[in-house]
């Protein structure tokens, strides 16, 4: 009876083991793009084209934030004109690791990521410093602004600020499909404005591309007597092949502001004041400023 017993327990192990196997389902996936770390190639878009987990990590070129010990993330194109946003500060609220606060005075935007300030001067287009307008940035040439947060020094270089991290702005190139996009809008009480975006790639194997940005928008703001101009130009060339990437930008930008308001430091006050009219102006009406890049 024993050595049934034993020999009827073991049957049944069998066929339960057979039957687990059976039950076993194997699953292949396979990566809907063909992106490779390290190049100048952007880190796909996802989440309805609005967000990239990615971005460019100085002399280790696009990565995907999956591969590196960093924090970084990209905001794309498609995410600037859903939003409508007009200036690289609009972008970067997004973000709850990035605040935009009034810069030295003459309206430029200037960050603080991890509450660490970055000055605009240091703020990088396609990885390189030294580029871009110091005051204030219009996102009409933009494909990427990409957010960095972590050991900056380690992967872009030291510089002034950027303690905390960095912006890295990635220009608009040609696609392979041609691009004409004309558009206008109307913003606030008065701003109306134009923008003309155009792409063409040429060449037997599409190896040379140009892209053309242009932009004119005026009109008073949301504040009274607030009145602000912005004339923009970029021409973005370039020419790949299986050895060879290259790229050539040209830009113009510039931005004048009319009895403009300005930051204002609360010194020596012991209690809370009322919040004044958002409507209303406290600026002179004969003052400006113009910022040309």
């Amino acid at each position: 009876m024993l050595t049934m017993n034993t020999t009827a327990q073991t049957a049944t192990a069998e066929i339960n083991n057979i039957k687990n196997q059976q039950d076993i389902i194997v699953v292949h996936a396979k990566s809907q793009n063909d992106f490779q770390s390290g190049g100048d190639s952007l880190v796909p878009a996802h989440l309805n084209g609005h967000i990239a987990h990615g971005g460019r990590l100085g002399m280790l070129g696009e990565q995907n934030a999956m591969d590196v010990p960093f924090n970084v993330i990209g905001y794309t194109a498609k995410m600037v004109s859903d939003q409508q946003a007009k200036t690289v500060a609009e972008v970067v609220n997004n973000d709850a690791g990035v605040q935009s606060i009034q810069g030295f005075g003459n309206f430029a935007e200037t960050y603080r990521i991890r509450g660490f300030k970055l000055d605009g001067d240091d703020m990088t287009l396609g990885g390189l410093p030294g580029i871009l307008p110091r005051q204030m940035v219009d996102t009409a040439m933009i494909e990427r602004v990409e957010i960095f947060k972590g050991a900056n020094a380690l992967v872009n270089g030291a510089a002034s600020s950027g303690v905390g991290g960095i912006i890295n702005l990635e220009p608009k190139r040609a696609e392979d499909i041609p691009i004409t996009r004309l558009g206008l809008d109307y913003t606030s009480i008065s701003q109306v404005g134009g923008t003309l975006d155009v792409g063409r790639r040429f060449g037997e194997d599409n190896q040379f591309g140009a892209r053309l940005n242009l932009v004119h928008r005026e009109g008073e703001t949301a504040v009274k007597n607030d009145k602000r101009r912005t004339t923009l130009a970029t021409l973005a060339l370039d020419y790949h092949s299986n050895r060879v990437r290259s790229s050539l930008d040209f830009g113009y930008q510039k931005k004048t502001f009319h009895g403009g308001t300005m930051g204002v430091n609360i010194s020596e006050v012991n209690f809370i004041p009322l919040v004044p009219n958002n409507r209303h102006n406290y600026s002179q009406k004969w003052g400006y400023s113009n910022i040309e890049n």
